[in-house]
């Protein structure tokens, strides 16, 4: 059985720095992704982490990674519209 896939969305400290440590060392997920609009800052924790994915939205990320769990880190007035997204395409969501 294949792995539930992750992204943490949000590259900044409770995502890079909280939530990356755990999934990363969780054995029955696989993290897809980061999600940033500073495309190169996703990346970055992406590349030093090997994580396959950096997305600059939501919505790329789920299209794009196949993933099912969303790790939603950004500033707080982001978690309504962010949530509401995840769920209505079927995702898990993690609130931070």
């Amino acid at each position: 059985m294949e792995k539930p896939k992750v992204l943490i969305v949000g590259s900044g400290v409770a995502g890079a720095v909280r939530h990356l440590p755990f999934f990363k060392s969780h054995p029955e997920v696989t993290l897809a992704g980061m999600i940033d609009p500073d495309l190169a800052r996703a990346r970055r924790v992406a590349d030093e982490n090997g994580i396959p994915g950096a997305y600059p939205s939501l919505e790329e990320g789920l299209r794009q990674s196949g993933a099912r769990i969303v790790s939603i880190c950004t500033p707080p007035q982001t978690h309504k519209d962010l949530t509401i997204y995840a769920f209505e395409h079927g995702a898990d969501v993690l609130l931070e």
